[in-house]
């Protein structure tokens, strides 16, 4: 298409510029506020730069113009020119570019005036103001602009305006001065030259032609010729001058002619049939010369200008050539700087040539004379005949200037490093220069010329004049130096003890703080300086020179040790008489001992090493880092003879009960331990080796210790007791059919029991106070017991077939969408009586689509007394209400009535009313204690959604259930009573009405059990939604996780107690039931706490099994089940533990443990290199687990300068715990420390994290 239009328009003389107005809105390249799935639309600039490409290839006469100089696209093409259709509009966005990059050098600015920008106030008014609106013009540099027609209308308030910003626009040639003779002779030339300046902001863009010409009296030219110039090239007040020689025919007639000067398009004559421009605001030549000359109104009507555009310069007399003697051979004058010579002539008998107008005048015949002009010279010459005829004296003048012009505003040579403008200038004509030297020179005249400087460079500049005095070229040098001096000296980071530092910079300054990374800073020179470091921390430091290059601050850390390394180990000096061991240890580096205070030492690393004692020794030792820190050299005796201490038998733990084997890791400090399991013996002997014996049932364990000199310590004793026996529950009798509801109550000897009515979906646990369970339909119960330790019994199962009656009292399915009453499906003929309009509306439930519409202001409806509505609830009976409600408008102050059984205010039996401040439902109840108990719904009911409720009085528990899930209950404090009163719905006589619809209304004269209202709640839909605010029982606060043995122990603490309860047969959860204080125990199948686990990170959740879980223990406060991994487990990836609270079958609280590490766990080990630190990074919670250690393994914990924070016990199980707390029992400051573990097998440090 570009292609296209090139062929088309590019040689047409119409068109000055083409637009790039093919891309975005209104072809401005843009497409703001564009978005495809809200990510904007931007052209890229792979496609501007295809598009600006294509133009410039087809395109090879007409220039291009492009919207943005600021896209890049664009900026990088060449060549090409731009246009603002937001011409006073964004003054800050559009013109800075131009007058930046110089595009307007390189092809013509134009664009659009915004039509807002001429209004007379508001936020565009600054732009008609002279100094805003000529100011945008000129910094833009401005060749042309488009405009709504009435800014052109004389008549209009804008005109004024526009004319004097339009005027300022592109090119405007003023000339200062015209020479040319006001006669001339038919048959000689007609010179003419004028200089002057273009005043425009931009040149022309296009090199048309300059034209003199000789004009008639009627306009028409009769000699015509063309400047040799090239109007591009005349850039923003660049001088100029045009020059001509016009033929003058000896035909000629005499007389007098217009001289005439125009800029005319090439070609445009023939195009348009008469003289062709542009705008003539752009093209208008205005003179600055005093002497009267013609001016062509800007505007370029034909009413206002001469026939082809002609400014007239003046009046030329033509002479026919009637004279015989006409001189010839004097050009036009001029200015050069080199002698000449003129071949004078004269057409007949003689010529006369003078220098002065007063002569002498000297004569030359028809043979010609040559001058030689070596100065500026006047020449007045005329030619004579024999018979006196004389021709006009002319005057012509040819001035020699031999002086060079002068090129001012580069300053000498110099460094710095921030860019800086030259303001050259030349005395007169033009200057050159370049950057670097070659051919590539720019021209300035002596209107000077800005030269940006921002990197290194050399200029060559010259200067030359119109007669070619050229001055000699000069040459100068500005160096950007923009690299920052180097501060040198300071080692890396590093550990050492007190040191110096020689810093140095190889210029200028170097600078340096101890203090922080914004000072203050000491400065140091080229002659260095030296820093003494005796103490740990941080130096900043970085170079500045004089020219503002700086360096970054650069920060070293020096860790000073000036502490030796310290040996531990040694005992205090003591007097024995058995040979011990020694096992030394050195914090860091190298420790040294002797048995001979000159002499030889033998060498400790932190691998430490062992030592025995046999005989009566001095020891010397001492400590040495590397930094040279040596310790105080210590002594210690141990005497062989005098004194005694007895072995000490470790690894007892104290008395528990359990039912699960275990390993007792004994050990001795020394000679011998005895053990038995008899009191009397007999004692089996072990020593400092340990040994190991594994219990498995009941067991008194008596030891002591016993040295090599008959030193024996006191016999000590342990009871470990073994329970494998499980509870026994009770109670339950043998599976018989019935026909009348009955309560099995349980009973369990110690401990807990456990029973399910549901195959266990969900389990209930209850203690030794037992449990009753009301058995009221076809049910199956398993039952059986479990202990603390997990022993579990039996499970027992028992049916219970039961056949009653449905006994119900009142069913209005509500489905006759029409009339006056609402049938009872029963045989009781419990019929609604609907009054004061109450209609029907569409329903919800077993009703055939249809349901009871109450509008909240008097509509009712009441069912009639009867004998078997008197009958519910009496003697303290049990029922059950349930419907579906939709409520249509919320709470207005006052409560209002749902469902009320009544014969006066203060009877009913029951009574359901919305909440007056909020639509909570409340349920009230007439006891004989108190004619008004009850609650508040916990959860709001939705507006305009069915939702269903039923309330259950079973014995003395008033239960209200919402949408099948249990919202709250109470326990009634004495016996309920019944009323001979109607059953009010929607409204009664004694509170306000609600706007509601009513389906499936149904009373029953015994109690729903949860099921039964959950399956009621579900044939309406109701059920399968989430309960509206279920009942929150223990909701879990935190929870972490550590190895224990061949465990993972999940540690959690609840907002409630949790009774101490193992976790139940055939059910992956722990149960417990919450009790708030004031009413019975939620039913334990309703709560629970769950686990679960999946690949750390991963969302594919397995319960964990009841067989892997050994129970709950509690700890601190916080419950721990521990997980035993079953076998073949995959250890080798990291898992998360979901634990869970659920209440009533809902997950209502959920903590996960992240990132449990399974890998190598959790036994003892040979290999040390199997050992690992779990709970680290440590934040807090729980303790910092070393696992899969060694025999014997022992741990202590320094901190990084090499100081002992804690020591630990030693390894049981190949596991061994540290709380993060020091010797002193007080917390450790956050931070990383070094853990050394030591054991028979070697020895390997570890780092720890505490982060708290």
């Amino acid at each position: 298409m570009i292609k296209d239009l090139a062929a088309r328009y590019d040689n047409d003389p119409r068109i000055y510029a083409f637009e790039l107005g093919i891309i975005g809105y209104w072809g401005e390249s843009h497409t703001f506020g564009t978005y495809t799935n809200d990510v904007a639309i931007v052209v890229s600039s792979n496609a501007m730069y295809q598009v600006v490409t294509a133009y410039k290839t087809y395109f090879k006469k007409a220039m291009i113009m492009a919207r943005y100089p600021g896209w890049p696209a664009y900026a990088n093409a060449g060549g090409i020119g731009f246009y603002n259709d937001s011409f006073g509009y964004d003054l800050k966005g559009f013109e800075p570019y131009l007058s930046q990059g110089l595009f307007w050098r390189n092809g013509p600015i134009g664009g659009e005036v915004r039509p807002e920008s001429f209004l007379e106030d508001g936020f565009y008014a600054p732009t008609n103001s002279s100094y805003l609106g000529l100011e945008l013009i000129k910094s833009g540099h401005y060749a042309t602009m488009k405009a709504g027609g009435y800014q052109q209308q004389p008549g209009d308030p804008f005109y004024s305006k526009f004319r004097e910003l339009n005027k300022r626009m592109g090119y405007n040639y003023q000339i200062s001065e015209a020479l040319f003779c006001n006669s001339n002779v038919t048959g000689v030339p007609f010179t003419v030259s004028v200089k002057g300046t273009n005043v425009g902001v931009a040149p022309l863009y296009y090199d048309w032609n300059v034209e003199f010409a000789l004009l008639d009296g009627s306009n028409k030219p009769k000699t015509t010729a063309l400047a040799p110039v090239s109007l591009k090239r005349i850039m923003e007040n660049d001088e100029f001058q045009f020059s001509a020689s016009l033929p003058v025919d000896i035909a000629l007639p005499g007389g007098s002619y217009k001289l005439g000067l125009r800029i005319i398009q090439p070609g445009a004559a023939a195009a348009k049939g008469t003289a062709w421009k542009l705008y003539s605001s752009n093209v208008a030549i205005q003179f600055a010369n005093t002497f009267s000359l013609g001016y062509v109104n800007p505007s370029w009507t034909s009413s206002n200008s001469l026939d082809g555009g002609w400014s007239i310069l003046g009046n030329v007399t033509i002479v026919s050539n009637t004279a015989k003697s006409i001189v010839t051979g004097f050009p036009a004058g001029f200015v050069t700087n080199k002698s000449f010579a003129i071949n004078a002539d004269v057409t007949g008998n003689y010529g006369y040539i003078a220098t002065t107008p007063a002569g002498p005048y000297s004569s030359f015949t028809t043979i010609g004379t040559n001058i030689t002009v070596t100065a500026t010279t006047t020449y007045y010459y005329y030619g004579c005949d024999t018979l006196g005829n004389s021709s006009e004296t002319n005057t012509v003048t040819y001035t020699i200037d031999n002086a060079a012009p002068v090129i001012s505003g580069f300053p000498a040579s110099f460094t710095t490093n921030a860019a800086f403008f030259i303001n050259a200038d030349v005395n007169e004509n033009r200057g050159y220069f370049s950057e670097g030297g070659g051919y590539a020179f720019s021209a300035f005249s002596t209107n000077g010329t800005n030269i940006l400087v921002d990197s290194t460079t050399t200029f060559f500049y010259y200067a030359i004049d119109d007669a070619g005095n050229c001055s000699g070229t000069n040459t100068v040098t500005y160096t950007f130096d923009t690299k920052s001096p180097t501060v040198s000296g300071f080692p890396l980071n590093c550990w050492t003890n007190t040191f110096t530092i020689n810093a140095d910079v190889d210029e200028n300054y170097g600078y340096y703080s101890t203090n922080s990374s914004t000072g203050p800073f000491i400065q140091l020179s080229t002659n260095g300086a030296s820093i003494l470091v005796s103490k740990t921390g941080n130096i900043w430091y970085y170079g500045a020179d004089d020219f503002g290059n700086t360096s970054a601050v650069i920060t070293r850390w020096y860790g000073i040790d000036n502490t030796p390394p310290v040996i531990t180990g040694f005992l205090s000096s003591r007097s024995t008489n058995t040979s011990f061991g020694l096992s030394l240890d050195v914090n860091e580096q190298l420790g040294y001992f002797s048995t001979n205070a000159a002499g030889p030492f033998w060498t400790i690393t932190t691998n430490g090493t062992n030592v025995t004692v046999t005989g009566t020794t001095i020891f010397w030792y001492f400590g040495r880092d590397v930094y040279g820190n040596t310790s105080t050299t210590n002594s210690v005796t141990y005497t062989f003879g005098g004194g005694s201490r007895t072995p000490v038998v470790s690894g007892f733990p104290a008395n528990f009960t359990t039912n699960v084997s275990f390993v007792l890791n004994l050990d001795v400090d020394m000679n011998y331990g005895y053990v038995a399991t008899n009191v009397a013996g007999p004692y089996s002997p072990f020593t400092t080796s340990g040994t190991n014996i594994t219990v498995s049932n009941t067991t008194s364990f008596w030891y002591y210790g016993y040295d090599a000199l008959s030193n024996s310590s006191a016999t000590n004793s342990r009871t470990y007791t073994f329970d494998i026996t499980a509870p026994a529950v009770s109670g339950a009798p043998a599976s018989f059919t019935t026909n009348d509801a009955f309560t099995v109550t349980l009973g369990v000897n110690e401990n807990y029991g456990y029973w399910s009515t549901n195959g266990w979906a969900t389990s209930n646990q209850f203690g030794t106070s037992g449990a009753s369970i009301y058995i009221q339909q076809t049910t199956t119960l398993a039952c059986f017991g479990r202990d603390a330790l997990g022993n579990t019994g039996a499970t027992n199962v028992f049916t219970y077939t039961l056949t009653p009656s449905p006994m119900l009292t009142i069913w209005l399915p509500c489905s006759e969408n029409t009339g006056t009453r609402a049938y009872d499906s029963t045989a009781n003929h419990n019929d609604a009586l609907l009054s004061n309009g109450t209609g029907w509306t569409n329903g919800i439930g077993s009703g055939a689509g249809s349901a009871l519409m109450f509008d909240g202001i008097d509509d009712n409806a009441f069912i009639p007394r009867s004998s078997t509505l008197d009958a519910v609830g009496q003697t303290n009976g049990d029922f059950a209400w349930a419907m579906f409600i939709k409520l249509r408008a919320g709470a207005a102050g006052s409560v209002r009535t749902v469902l009320k059984k009544s014969v006066n205010y203060n009877e009913r039996t029951v009574q359901l009313s919305m909440n007056d401040i909020d639509d909570r439902l409340r349920v009230r109840m007439s006891t004989l204690a108190n004619t008004n108990v009850g609650f508040t719904s916990r959860a709001a009911l939705p507006l305009n959604t069915w939702t269903h409720l039923a309330c259950v009085k079973s014995n003395n528990v008033l239960s209200l259930y919402l949408n099948g899930a249990l919202d709250s209950k109470m326990i009634l404090a004495s016996a309920t009573f019944s009323n001979t009163g109607c059953i009010w719905l929607g409204d009664d006589p004694w509170a306000a009405p609600t706007a509601m619809a009513l389906d499936d209304l149904r009373l029953y004269s015994r109690p729903l059990a949860s099921n039964e209202v959950y399956a009621i709640a579900s044939a309406g839909g109701a059920g399968t939604t989430t309960p509206l605010a279920p009942y929150l029982g223990a909701v879990l606060t935190s929870a972490n996780a550590k190895a224990e043995a061949a465990a993972v122990a999940l540690t959690y603490t609840t907002t409630q107690p949790l009774p101490s309860a193992p976790t139940a047969a055939a059910a992956a959860c722990l149960t417990a039931a919450f009790d708030d204080g004031s009413e019975p125990p939620t039913p334990a199948d309703e709560n629970s706490i769950a686990f679960a686990y999946a690949p750390a990170g991963g969302s594919s959740w397995t319960p964990i099994a009841v067989t892997d879980l050994d129970g709950v223990r509690v700890s601190n406060g916080a419950y721990v089940s521990h997980w035993k991994l079953p076998s073949g487990f995959d250890r080798t990836q990291k898992y998360d533990v979901k634990v869970s609270s659920v209440f009533a079958g809902e997950v209502t609280e959920t903590v996960t443990i992240r990132n449990i590490d399974l890998a190598a766990l959790f036994t003892e080990q040979t290999d040390l290199n199997k050992a690992c630190v779990l709970n680290n990074p440590y934040t807090g919670t729980g303790e910092i687990g070393f696992m899969n250690l060694p025999a014997k393994a022992t741990v202590r914990i320094y901190t990084v300068s090499g100081r002992l924070a804690a020591e630990l016990s030693m390894a049981i199980d190949g596991a061994t715990y540290w709380n993060a707390s020091g010797a002193d029992g007080k917390r450790v400051l956050p931070g990383v420390y070094l853990a050394r573990i030591n054991s028979p097998a070697g020895s390997r440090l570890v780092k720890v994290m505490v982060v708290r």
